[in-house]
């Protein structure tokens, strides 16, 4: 995570519940600053809350992945569409949003997606920070970017993936600051089917 400013409106986490599964939740609260950090913290805190702020809104995009199943539940509340790549097959898929961002509506009618997840499948969960990353020339990095430098290093750890990307946006752009928060989280399938957990940090 790389925020713009001293406070950021970006938030991410991910947890592993008793019964093994990876709980995974990436968020952003539109607008920066210090007024975006106190909204992502509720957020953070109550994962939905209600805002008398009309104006501000956060997209969202949890999930959950069963480790031993390898099934990945998730709702996108109109946040940038995360990367499925499947390096076996060079077979890629966009997770797209399912509803509307929290906040812009007061009922939110979400659709539960689930996907199957094979060994060295790669997730890459993001926010517009990276999308919308320009350079000097105002060109923007794009999806396209992303699945390029993911295709490129993806027999590397998910880690390692995650810094070639920051280091990519950061290539592009040639500047000393950012203009939006910028957070990116990764995933990948760990080789062995009998591992477990069945991913990697």
């Amino acid at each position: 995570m790389y925020p713009a400013r001293v406070a950021g409106g970006d938030y991410y986490d991910y947890t592993v519940s008793p019964d093994g599964n990876l709980r995974l939740v990436i968020a952003d609260v539109s607008g920066k600053g210090v007024a975006a950090a106190l909204l992502m913290a509720a957020t953070a805190a109550a994962v939905c809350v209600e805002t008398d702020e009309p104006r501000r809104f956060r997209t969202v995009l949890f999930g959950e992945l069963d480790s031993r199943s390898r099934r990945l539940k998730y709702i996108n509340c109109g946040h940038s569409p995360a990367l499925l790549f499947r390096p076996e097959t060079s077979a890629v898929q966009w997770l797209h949003a399912s509803c509307t961002p929290i906040g812009l509506s007061r009922e939110l009618n979400c659709r539960l997606e689930e996907i199957p997840l094979a060994p060295s499948d790669i997730l890459v969960w993001y926010t517009d920070g990276v999308t919308e990353a320009s350079d000097r020339e105002d060109n923007e990095f794009g999806s396209e970017r992303i699945l390029q430098v993911v295709r490129k290093h993806s027999k590397r750890t998910a880690r390692e993936i995650c810094d070639r990307l920051y280091q990519a946006v950061a290539g592009f752009t040639q500047r000393n600051s950012l203009d939006d928060d910028l957070t990116i989280m990764v995933v990948k399938m760990e080789d062995d089917p009998d591992s477990s957990p069945a991913f990697s940090d």
